[in-house]
């Protein structure tokens, strides 16, 4: 056999080797059927594409308030080999993840390609990316970014709300379109990958990502991403509290965080009153019942 098709069939094998085919031809036949009867708008874009900029449908008032609240300045952030990432519940979080427009769109888009609903895979966070490295210097080893190409849990799907404008200056997420149906993997060679949606946006803004599709975080370090960030699944692979204890890499994301954010000290008054919300919520839709489970997060927090 001619040794470009071995290497063509052994590079197929180890690619389709890390995705549900089951699962992925179902996905490709709804998807079908989604694009056959929706014309246009955003569920269109989104079943096209695996991903959408949805614009101008967040209310500024409540992100700026957020904005003071926890002193989230460029002055305050540090750069560092991480994200920084803190648990982000309050009354406003609660009435976007039920009453939006982006909220409206995620459920008609699980209804069409998986016939169920979202679910909420752990608990909204606030993610600042500051890297402290250009892109070209990372090193998967020794930096905390998922900088390499990849995909995510099975059916996973994420929104990033901007709390800063996101663009070329920023760390953003790139997105490879059309490969959120795809049986394979992400290449070894980057340079293959092509027609790529950059995750730029405003405030304001929902840019939503079904991560079953290849992407990876581009570093740049000119001014930090700042963003809240929303993560469902079908109900599979639901982030819930180890029963014994955080992870060290988890706890080292605490730690980083606590250090490169100088104002550290408001933003624990903030995270015992959010955690005191969510602790003493009386009812909650089903679909983000991990919220209850994920309390315990805030522990290591304040």
């Amino acid at each position: 056999m001619n040794s470009l098709i071995k290497k063509a069939i052994f590079r197929f094998y180890r690619e389709i080797g890390t995705r549900d085919l089951v699962f992925f031809f179902k996905k490709k036949l709804a998807r079908k059927s989604l694009l056959k009867k929706t014309l246009d708008g955003p569920l269109r874009e989104l079943a096209e594409n695996g991903a959408i900029n949805y614009k101008g449908i967040i209310d500024k008032d409540i992100l700026d308030r957020w904005i003071s609240e926890y002193g989230l300045d460029v002055s305050n952030i540090t750069p560092s080999e991480g994200n920084l990432a803190i648990p982000f519940f309050n009354e406003d979080v609660l009435s976007i993840l039920t009453d939006s427009k982006f909220a409206v769109l995620l459920d008609n888009y699980f209804i069409n390609m998986y016939r169920c609903h979202p679910v909420l895979q752990c608990i909204p966070n606030l993610v600042i990316t500051y890297p402290n490295i250009v892109h070209e210097n990372f090193d998967s080893k020794t930096n905390n970014f998922p900088a390499n190409w990849h995909t995510d849990y099975v059916s996973e799907f994420t929104v990033h709300l901007p709390l800063i404008s996101i663009n070329s200056s920023n760390t953003h997420t790139m997105y490879a379109k059309n490969t959120h149906t795809s049986l394979l993997g992400p290449p070894r060679n980057e340079q293959a990958i092509r027609n790529i949606f950059r995750s730029f946006g405003e405030k304001t803004d929902a840019l939503m990502l079904d991560v079953d599709g290849w992407h990876q975080g581009r570093l740049e370090g000119s001014s930090p991403r700042i963003m809240v960030q929303f993560k469902y699944t079908m109900g599979n692979d639901l982030l819930l509290h180890p029963t014994e204890g955080l992870s060290d890499k988890a706890l080292s994301q605490i730690k980083r965080t606590k250090e490169n954010l100088s104002n550290y000290c408001v933003i624990k008054q903030r995270l015992k009153e959010n955690y005191l919300f969510a602790k003493n919520m009386s009812t909650l839709n089903p679909k983000f019942s991990i919220i209850k489970d994920n309390c315990k997060n805030y522990d290591e927090y304040i």
